[in-house]
């Protein structure tokens, strides 16, 4: 779909109001009604939207966002102005105008348009068990010709590098934070490096980016959703030669067979006769 200002106009100011939208209803319209164009998984039921990024670290954010985009030091200004233009952008027409029009004056809330930037979230299943919280929380990919690693998708990637370099800027100078034109310059590069990647798939219209169904395994025991994240999950071809190679390496015990060398401790307590 494309990626144009809200009805063809520039980017907007961001909005001076602190205010923090309620985050329990965070997504403006077209984002949340986005996942009934694709058809998801029955166990996923109606799905959920996850964040690349926490709500919070994207609100660590927005706070910075207004205060360099009205500074006095033209550097500082302009790379900061360079970062919010593509994030409105990137947005697209619809998510960008919901999110104007929910602001005083038609002013974005920085706050709710990096929660809605559909680059940064993932149609998924609803309540996964191994949800991230505050935590970066990826989309990643099998390593091609290896037993069940996985490794950060290109989006993800260039993410990642946008938080690295953000969680950096944050702790500089003893906590209080660095927030020059040099780290919106970087995250300016990073962000545009994800769209980039991002827009590679073909969304056909569409808000979101279509949902990656290998992100998810079902457990059908416990009735629980998971996301892959970094963690391997092997094949059972794969697995059974992983098994076979750490039975095939299995260190001996034969050495300790005549050795006073300890080769466990313990401890027992039990209960006899009440005592």
């Amino acid at each position: 779909m494309t990626t144009s200002p809200a009805a063809g106009r520039p980017a907007p100011p961001p909005s001076s109001a602190r205010e923090i939208p309620d985050k329990p209803k965070w997504a403006v319209r077209p984002l949340n009604d986005g996942k009934q164009a694709y058809a998801l998984p029955a166990e996923w039921k109606t799905g959920a939207l996850h964040h690349k990024f926490s709500k919070e670290r994207l609100s660590s954010i927005a706070e910075q966002v207004t205060p360099a985009w009205n500074s006095k030091n033209s550097q500082l200004q302009g790379a900061a102005r360079a970062f919010w233009y593509p994030c409105w952008a990137v947005a697209g027409e619809d998510v960008a105008e919901a999110v104007a029009m929910a602001g005083p004056g038609g002013s974005p809330n920085p706050h709710r348009l990096l929660w809605n930037l559909p680059l940064l979230v993932s149609p998924g299943p609803q309540s996964p068990a191994n949800d991230q919280g505050m935590n970066f929380d990826p989309d990643t990919e099998p390593v091609p010709d290896a037993p069940g690693p996985c490794r950060l998708e290109a989006v993800s990637l260039a993410l990642k590098e946008l938080d690295t370099a953000w969680l950096a800027a944050a702790e500089a100078d003893g906590g209080r934070g660095v927030y020059d034109a040099a780290l919106w310059t970087t995250l300016h590069r990073h962000l545009r490096t994800a769209h980039t990647a991002a827009e590679r798939v073909d969304r056909d219209k569409r808000v979101l980016y279509p949902p990656l169904r290998e992100q998810g395994v079902y457990d059908s025991k416990t009735k629980q959703n998971l996301r892959k994240g970094l963690t391997p999950f092997p094949t059972p071809e794969q697995g059974r030669r992983l098994f076979a190679e750490a039975r095939s390496n299995a260190p001996s015990i034969a050495a300790y067979a005549d050795s006073a060398t300890a080769a466990a401790a313990a401890t027992v307590r039990a209960t006899l006769g009440g005592r």
